[in-house]
C-alpha cells in the first residue's frame, strides 16, 4: 500500500520504466557518478539510517549493483531510488508539487463542482497500489512510512488524460476565482474558497500539460511524495 502521509508534498519526473528497471544491478559506475553529481543526491545526501551506519551513497551504490545489505532501511533505498530515477529522467515542463490532503482537496473540490468529476480522487489517481514503486522495482526494501513514490506506465497516462479531457480551464476563469467571484459565500469566505478554486485550477492545468508532455514523448510518470 503507498503511504501518503499528511502535510507531506508530491513532485513528479518523467521516466522510462525499463530503463530505470535495467538500472538496478547494472553495475553502472558512470551512472553511479551521474547521479550522484544530481541535485537530488545533494539534497538527500544527509539522510542516513538511526545508528548512522547506512548512508544515501551505500543505498545507491546497492540499488545500482543489485544487492540489498539493509532490508530495514527502506526510507534510505527509496531516497537513493528517487535520485536515480530524477537522474535517469525528464524534467517535466510544468510544476508537480502540491501539498497532500490539503491541495489535493481542493482540486477534487473542483473538479467535482465544477466539471462534474463526482468519482475524481486526485490521489487514488496518482497513487494508485497497483503502481507503487515496489511493484515495479521488486528489489526495493519494504518502506513503512516515508517516501512513497509510483511509476505510472504510458498506458496510464493515456487513460489519466482522457479522465481529464473534458477539464478546460482559462486564464479568465482562474483570474476570476482568484477575486472571488463565481463563490456562493460572503465575500471574506468567497475570497478564500475563490483562492482554493485557482489553486486547484493551476495544478490541474499543470497536470494535464505534464501528462501531454509524457505522453508525446511516449514517456512513464514517476511520482513521489514526502
Amino acid at each position: 500500500m503507498v503511504v501518503v502521509a499528511m502535510g507531506y508534498y508530491t513532485f513528479a519526473v518523467g521516466v522510462r520504466i525499463k530503463e530505470l528497471q535495467a538500472a538496478i544491478g547494472s553495475n553502472d559506475q558512470r551512472l553511479l557518478e551521474r547521479v550522484r553529481l544530481g541535485e537530488y543526491f545533494s539534497n538527500y545526501e544527509d539522510v542516513v539510517t538511526d545508528d548512522g551506519k547506512f548512508t544515501l551513497d551505500k543505498a545507491l551504490q546497492e540499488l545500482i549493483a543489485g544487492r540489498i545489505s539493509r532490508p530495514d532501511a527502506g526510507f534510505v533505498y527509496g531516497y537513493a531510488l528517487i535520485c536515480l530515477s530524477h537522474a535517469l529522467g525528464y524534467e517535466l515542463p510544468e510544476g508537480s508539487d502540491f501539498k497532500m490532503y490539503v491541495e489535493t482537496e481542493f482540486i477534487d473540490a473542483l473538479l467535482r463542482g465544477e466539471f462534474g468529476l463526482d468519482d475524481f480522487d486526485i490521489t487514488d489517481q496518482l497513487f494508485p497500489d497497483a503502481c507503487e514503486w515496489s511493484e515495479v522495482i521488486p528489489q526495493l526494501p519494504e518502506v513503512e512510512d516515508w517516501p512513497s513514490g509510483v511509476y505510472l506506465p504510458l498506458e496510464y497516462l493515456r487513460t489519466l488524460q482522457q479522465r481529464l479531457a473534458g477539464v478546460q480551464i482559462t486564464n479568465d476563469q482562474i483570474a476570476a476565482w482568484e477575486n472571488g467571484e463565481g463563490t456562493e459565500d460572503d465575500d471574506e469566505d468567497g475570497g478564500e474558497l475563490g483562492e482554493e478554486k485557482a489553486c486547484a485550477a493551476e495544478h490541474v492545468r499543470n497536470l494535464q500539460a505534464n501528462l501531454a508532455f509524457c505522453i508525446e514523448h511516449e514517456l512513464d510518470m514517476a511520482w513521489f511524495c514526502h
